[in-house]
């Protein structure tokens, strides 16, 4: 009897005791908290070290303190210790029990960290993390976004520009998705892939009718089709036209070459009709298409609509 006694006595003792010390003493808590407050406004004011010091002080007093780590990587990443930081927030990836808020920010953190060191793919991977946690995650689809366009991946780009649009459906701006397709179809452009690019081109123009870039590049794919087609006449005629089969041939490509460029002329008065502040761009090619399609005298017509 006596030995419960006295151990009630010792459990009420501690909690009491543990009462008093939190009720008199600042807590080790809010002193952290204090702390982490005080490195946020040095870093907004740009008191790195500063800063640097109080999320390591932090680190000292509470090792499980996620935050002040991804702060501390977050300072030498911004003072170019860029290898620093992917170790410091590498580390953080072992731990468990990360809240979905601190994995979101280890996830955003690493993928800066890449991007600074030229990983691109990884910094993207980094970011659709994110997205596996928070679908919706407007920071992680923009980046993802950028990053895509940065590298001329223009297809995955209008990929998740489609998801930004399908989470924010309100923001929704049919003129920056054919934009998107319109850089598809440079893409496509230089592999020479023109049927392709004018399949990317139709669609932009569907979105967006008015965009004078688009009929620009239609009618680039109009023409630099037809100088292909032109080579081959060319190839055929060095051969020899005397050859079996080699002048039909040869007639047969300069008429295609003809009609394939021709495609290109109303495209390029189109341009300059809607655009006339930049004709000064299409001019030129327009008229040394006239010019090798034997219409010289469409030209004068033109620039006078033009006028």
């Amino acid at each position: 009897m006596n030995t419960f006694i006295i151990i009630c006595f010792v459990l009420i003792s501690g909690v009491l005791a543990y009462y008093l010390y939190t009720k008199v003493n600042p807590t080790k808590k809010s002193d952290i908290k204090e702390l982490y407050a005080e490195g946020l406004d040095m870093l907004v004011s740009g008191k790195k070290y500063s800063a640097y010091n109080n999320f390591k002080e932090i680190i000292s007093k509470d090792s499980n303190n996620v935050m002040a780590y991804l702060r501390l990587g977050q300072i030498l990443r911004e003072n170019g210790d860029n290898l620093k930081a992917i170790k410091i927030h590498k580390n953080l990836l072992l731990r468990k029990k990360l809240s979905s808020y601190e994995l979101i920010e280890l996830h955003k953190n690493l993928s800066k960290d890449y991007y600074n060191v030229d990983n691109t793919a990884q910094s993207i991977d980094e970011c659709k993390k994110i997205l596996e946690i928070d679908k919706k995650n407007e920071w992680a689809i923009k980046e993802i976004i950028k990053l895509y366009k940065e590298n001329n991946k223009w297809v995955e780009a209008e990929k998740y520009l489609n998801l930004y649009y399908k989470e924010f459906p309100d923001r929704k701006n049919n003129q920056k998705i054919a934009l998107y397709k319109t850089h598809q179809a440079i893409e496509f452009i230089k592999e020479k892939n023109y049927k392709e690019a004018r399949l990317n081109l139709d669609a932009s123009l569907a979105l967006d009718s008015e965009n004078s870039l688009t009929y620009f590049f239609i009618a680039k794919t109009y023409s630099e089709e037809s100088n292909l087609i032109y080579d081959k006449a060319m190839s055929i005629e060095n051969d020899g036209l005397d050859k079996y089969n080699n002048q039909q041939e040869y007639n047969d490509f300069i008429k295609l070459a003809k009609e394939t460029l021709s495609k290109s002329i109303p495209l390029w008065t189109h341009f300059c009709e809607i655009s006339p502040n930049k004709s000064w761009v299409v001019l030129p090619l327009l008229k040394d298409a006239l010019f090798a399609l034997d219409r010289y005298s469409e030209l004068e017509e033109i620039l006078n609509k033009l006028n």
